[in-house]
């Protein structure tokens, strides 16, 4: 459902400091900037409100990214994951895949693969990537063939890992009689 805004003040208020008179040209302001963004994004996350987090979400990334020298820091890791979050949240497997693969690249670089951080976002790419297999299951139940029975598509093709489609050793096609 959506937030009520006029029980939300502090989401008033955090739009009104947003009303900087001076251009924002020190690192100090950016940073200041992007957490305004991201902390309305939050307050309608904590409301979930998915669709206006994400859009705050995206514009705290949006304007980090365009104003920000480094374009991989861990503020970008840390955007992307919850971006990917909220993609998930709704869904949108494909697009949370893409936000979590690029949080963990940057997470992986910055602290390695041991890291909790890393660690969790590799656990939500994977699920990501599952929950994304399962959709298109059941959206591609089969592909028929000449003879008896079905193959059963179980997923996409990057996930094969075998020589021919129609091998019965193959992780993604099952014959049903």
């Amino acid at each position: 459902g959506g937030v009520d805004k006029a029980l939300l003040p502090e989401m008033a208020m955090l739009k009104l400091a947003g009303q900087m008179e001076t251009e924002l040209t020190t690192e100090e302001a950016l940073h200041e900037e992007k957490e305004r963004l991201w902390t309305v994004g939050g307050i309608f996350h904590g409301y979930n409100d998915y669709p206006e987090a994400l859009e705050y979400y995206e514009k705290a990334l949006k304007f980090w990214e365009d104003n920000h020298v480094d374009k991989e820091d861990e503020d970008v890791a840390l955007m992307s994951f919850a971006i990917g979050t909220i993609y998930k949240l709704l869904g949108s497997w494909e697009t949370a895949r893409k936000h979590f693969s690029r949080s963990l690249t940057i997470k992986t670089r910055l602290w390695g693969g041991g890291h909790l951080s890393t660690i969790l976002g590799q656990r939500l790419l994977d699920e990501t990537i599952q929950q994304d297999h399962t959709w298109e299951i059941q959206h591609n139940m089969y592909v028929p063939t000449e003879g008896p029975g079905a193959w059963i598509d179980l997923g996409p093709a990057e996930l094969d890992l075998s020589s021919s489609e129609m091998d019965p050793d193959s992780p993604r096609f099952v014959n049903i009689p």
